[in-house]
């Protein structure tokens, strides 16, 4: 099975196994609007041989990448693992962005430093400014040695995602494609925040709020009725509970992979709703 290439917060390649189950025997496309790392996709069992596969993410600099890599894998790495590995040179490449420049840079360049970025930032969290859009994760002390990317990571990644069609659009845009019949859809959106639900998810070069999640779900409604079979995972807590009152529902227990401190990585409970 494979690996994806980058280390994302929210990232469901080990917790797939508890969702997979819900899926149905059979369907058409397998779509994906919120893909991030794609490690839900590459951790789903769909085989892009047998069913179209549509990943769609917001950030455009994942989706940059994941397409440079498969067409030279082997380029993107070699510029990635070129750059310094110490704090200093961390902190110069990440500032490539508020440079003058940075529109003229090349994007093998910018898909490079996407890898790096990921690799070399506390804890790869992916995380901007939400008033400048620039990326403001700090240095990690601990930061990798050696390849970036796993050689052998790398080119399973290319290969499970050379037949799928990649997508860089809002989640409302790319919804109003045409996937076919009978396509299965898995909602992996930014979860409800258990402090304050009515909060807004910031800093992933988007904002989502209740308001969102609310058309999201309008979206499982109008999808089913059209005979498609949709799965969406998100936090447990009276707000979905709610929200998804009128679906199938199941509970699963993952653990929290983000705090600093191995003691805040707590198993929680996360809600998995189903209309079809």
């Amino acid at each position: 099975m494979a690996k994806t290439i980058l280390k994302w917060a929210g990232n469901k390649s080990k917790v797939m196994p508890l969702i997979t189950p819900h899926f149905p025997k059979t369907f058409g496309a397998y779509v994906e609007p919120f893909a991030g790392a794609l490690g839900s996709y590459l951790n789903s069992g769909v085989d892009p041989l047998e069913h179209d596969v549509h990943l769609c993410d917001i950030n455009q600099e994942i989706i940059v990448l994941y397409d440079l890599f498969r067409k030279d894998w082997e380029k993107v790495m070699s510029i990635s693992n070129s750059l310094g590995r110490d704090s200093k040179s961390f902190y110069e490449i990440r500032a490539w962005d508020r440079n003058p420049d940075w529109n003229d840079r090349d994007n093998w360049e910018k898909a490079a430093r996407t890898v790096y970025l990921n690799k070399q930032a506390f804890n790869g969290l992916y995380r901007t400014n939400k008033n400048t859009g620039y990326f403001n994760t700090p240095y990690c002390k601990k930061a990798k040695k050696g390849s970036l990317v796993n050689e052998q990571v790398a080119k399973d990644f290319v290969a499970s995602i050379e037949n799928v069609t990649l997508y860089n659009e809002s989640f409302e845009s790319f919804l109003n494609n045409d996937f076919g019949d009978n396509a299965l859809y898995y909602f992996d959106p930014p979860y409800v925040d258990l402090k304050n639900p009515n909060s807004h998810f910031e800093g992933y070069q988007c904002r989502f709020g209740l308001a969102e999640q609310i058309e999201l779900e309008s979206w499982m409604e109008k999808l089913s009725l059209e005979g498609h079979s949709v799965v969406t995972s998100n936090s447990m807590c009276e707000t979905t509970k709610r929200l998804y009152r009128r679906y199938e529902t199941h509970t699963i227990q993952v653990r929290r992979s983000l705090g600093a401190k191995a003691s805040s990585r707590k198993m929680v409970d996360e809600i998995i709703a189903i209309a079809r």
